[in-house]
């Protein structure tokens, strides 16, 4: 019987993921808006990949949506 063993990701991970700043990253986990990371050291945070996957899939989605006008100004 074999259990799998948990993906970790670490900050620099994430933000490269998610294409946000170290600052914003922070404040969302401060605010409760992502996951709470685990403490490794007092400086080393890590965070399931599992939860973060499912963070991603939870969070509303963003951006510029484009109208028709804006479609016909691109052709």
């Amino acid at each position: 019987m074999t259990t799998e063993q948990p993906i970790y990701l670490r900050t620099h991970q994430i933000l490269k993921l998610l294409g946000i700043g170290r600052t914003a990253w922070h404040n969302w986990v401060k605010q409760g808006i992502a996951p709470a990371g685990i403490r490794l050291s007092p400086r080393v945070f890590v965070w399931e990949k599992e939860a973060i996957e499912n963070f991603l899939k939870a969070a509303p989605r963003t951006g510029k949506k484009q109208t028709a006008t804006s479609q016909e100004d691109e052709a």
